[in-house]
């Protein structure tokens, strides 16, 4: 067989059956490469990001996005409230219009009607619930937003006016 020097045989594989050819000799390293025991280091596997603070990120997430709608939702409550309780305590007539700043920029709120809660218990102070139309200064027209498509309605505790 091609390959095998004077003196060597076939080894033969441990399973048995078939013959191997020679023994590979690997020759030794350089003297300037000591390899000693513990001298060695394994390779690092990837860094994963542990599951928990996976869990925890989206978590916060969540929780802020939830904190972020509730604040939006608020957002132009709190500025269309004190206007048009200053207007109801003020007798304001249906198609006054008041101007506010509200999340989309400066609008002016009209009133359309207001009326007082009919239905609230003795001891409770008075509502009254305020239809109102957005509109856009610039263009005089009603603002088509998703959110005041409809007009805004507010309800205000503490004062009964009628708006017809």
């Amino acid at each position: 067989m091609p390959g095998l020097m004077p003196g060597q045989t076939l080894a033969s594989l441990p399973g048995g059956g078939r013959q191997a050819g020679a023994q590979r000799i690997i020759p030794p390293l350089p003297a300037d490469i000591p390899i000693l025991p513990g001298k060695l280091k394994a390779a690092r596997g990837k860094r994963r990001v542990p599951a928990g603070l996976i869990v925890f990120v989206a978590l916060a997430g969540l929780v802020a996005l939830i904190w972020f709608s509730v604040w939006y939702g608020d957002y132009d409550s709190k500025r269309i409230d004190p206007v048009v309780t200053r207007a109801l305590l003020a007798h304001a007539k249906k198609g006054t219009l008041l101007p506010v700043t509200l999340w989309s920029g400066p609008r002016l709120l009209q009133i359309v009607y207001a009326f007082p809660n009919s239905q609230a218990a003795p001891g409770v102070p008075a509502t009254t619930c305020v239809t109102l139309n957005v509109i856009d200064p610039k263009t005089g027209a009603k603002d088509t937003s998703a959110k005041y498509r409809s007009g805004a309605v507010t309800c205000i505790e503490g004062v009964a006016v009628t708006i017809r």
